[in-house]
């Protein structure tokens, strides 16, 4: 294998990128560099001291779902672990904007 192209497979398996799904209306492409997310862990928490090795091994990245539309703001109430957030007032003012048709 050439240099170069060893170079270039090394650099792309630390960057990931995904389609983000979660909100039907506005799907958008994000990148995620894993060697950024572990160069910015939290300095008081117990992932500090970990070695990027065991970081990886035990910790994942992954998007956060919120409810973006009403039925699954119902679907919220009726099942509240089904989300990893919840919609601030200023949230759910943009999802009724949004359900209005106005931005």
């Amino acid at each position: 294998m050439r240099e170069g192209a060893l170079e270039a497979t090394e650099s792309k398996k630390w960057s990931r990128i995904e389609v983000d799904l979660r909100d039907p209306a506005c799907k958008r492409v994000v990148a995620k560099n894993e060697a950024t997310m572990y160069a910015l862990r939290p300095a008081g928490s117990e992932v500090w001291y970990l070695s990027a090795y065991d970081f990886f091994m035990d910790w994942s990245f992954e998007l956060v779902r919120y409810p973006c539309t009403r039925s699954m703001l119902w679907e919220e109430e009726q099942e509240p672990h089904k989300f990893h957030a919840e919609l601030t007032a200023a949230g759910m003012q943009k999802l009724k904007q949004r359900q209005e048709g106005s931005t």
